[in-house]
């Protein structure tokens, strides 16, 4: 790999561990750096982002400590381009010498030793185009073997190339840009690790749209006004999608997934079963019935797409249940549920009902507490 000698990033430099760190916040997350011994020469940082990609070289120029807090809504790829590291994500130890790398989710933190001489190249990859309801174990693979030479040669010719300050400037073509790295990456070994179902759009782009398609009416937007909303060109949404459903289809998908991460970071801080299953119905249930009742357009949405986008609902709503299911297990090995049904049979009890709820609902408040008595009353009964 020719990264080193052709790369054209900017490279920042600093000679104080703070400074060093906040840049690569910039890039990746907020990290600790703690120089080993002498620090003997300006560390250099330099990245970009190509839609839901971040990339970041790092030159530090001293065996360096490095500390990062994260959530698990990002893959990282690292490798070493030259030098060594030793490397600890979530207590699993990890070795990776010059030309290797590996590609892991961590769930809460990750902890770095460079060698002096070692210069890295980290990917961040956003959770938009990964899989939620997937936590991959990490693979290790070297940067010239037959699996990642394909990607790494592609990274190496956007980094070195002059199209990167044209799609500054062009969003469609950063769009078509993000398109092919992740292509390349979800056809090669790594495939298994990210979810093919996700579209590399389902980014910020199609946050916007969503927010525009749940403000009108399908049958009265284009696809045109579609991609105005989504700040992309209209070539650049045929790049994915040939018809509005298949946007529509798209958001909602997405809108679930964001609903579903939201619900994944925080349900761990609930202590009771009864506390869990009040945050996963107020964060999918109460939060939406909310926007349901104020926007007329959502409700439209909502109903005339249940024929085209059956399979997106089905799919997410699949998802919640598995969300409910792992609570009430929990709660089946700590209470007494022998006159409960099953796990998978109380969830889509509880599911349904809440369903239901949102028809004779008259305010969120009320929703909330029919939920909440519906836990209760589920819960006393085992």
């Amino acid at each position: 790999m020719q990264i080193l000698e052709t790369h054209r990033l900017c490279m920042l430099e600093s000679r104080r561990p703070r400074e060093t760190g906040l840049h690569l916040a910039q890039f990746l997350t907020e990290t600790k750096v703690t120089p080993i011994g002498e620090w003997r020469r300006p560390a250099r940082v330099g990245g970009l982002r190509i839609g839901g990609f971040s990339f970041a070289l790092l030159d530090l120029g001293t065996s360096m400590a490095l500390e990062a807090t994260v959530r698990a809504d990002h893959f990282l790829i690292m490798s070493c381009l030259r030098g060594s590291a030793w490397m600890n994500v979530d207590g699993g130890s990890i070795s990776v010498s010059a030309g290797t790398g590996f590609v892991a989710r961590p769930l809460q933190y990750l902890k770095a030793r460079l060698s002096s001489d070692c210069i890295r190249l980290v990917v961040r990859i956003e959770s938009h185009l990964l899989g939620l309801d997937k936590y991959p174990e990490r693979a290790q693979f070297t940067v010239d073997g037959p699996s990642m030479r394909p990607w790494f040669e592609l990274v190496q010719f956007l980094l070195s190339s002059s199209l990167l300050e044209v799609a500054e400037h062009d969003p469609a073509l950063l769009t078509s840009m993000e398109g092919v790295l992740f292509g390349l990456l979800r056809s090669n070994s790594l495939r298994s690790l990210l979810d093919s179902k996700h579209s590399p759009i389902a980014s910020s782009d199609v946050r916007r749209a969503e927010i525009f398609i749940r403000a009108h009416a399908p049958r009265d937007i284009s696809l045109k006004e579609i991609a105005e909303a989504a700040g992309i060109s209209r070539p650049g949404l045929y790049l994915y999608f040939k018809t509005k459903e298949e946007v529509f289809t798209e958001a909602i998908k997405h809108y679930a997934d964001v609903q579903l991460e939201e619900i994944d970071r925080g349900i761990g801080r609930k202590k009771t079963p009864e506390e869990k299953l009040l945050f996963v119905f107020e964060v999918w249930a109460v939060r939406g019935f909310a926007e349901f009742l104020k926007s007329p357009e959502t409700r439209e949405l909502t109903e005339c797409s249940l024929d085209f986008a059956r399979d997106a609902f089905e799919e997410s709503y699949a998802k919640l249940l598995r969300v409910i299911v792992s609570v009430l297990r929990q709660y089946s090995r700590t209470g007494d549920p022998r006159k409960l049904p099953p796990p998978d049979r109380t969830a889509r009890i509880l599911a349904s009902a809440v369903r239901g709820f949102k028809h004779v609902a008259g305010n969120p408040a009320d929703l909330r507490k029919m939920i909440e008595d519906l836990i209760k009353i589920t819960l006393a009964s085992g």
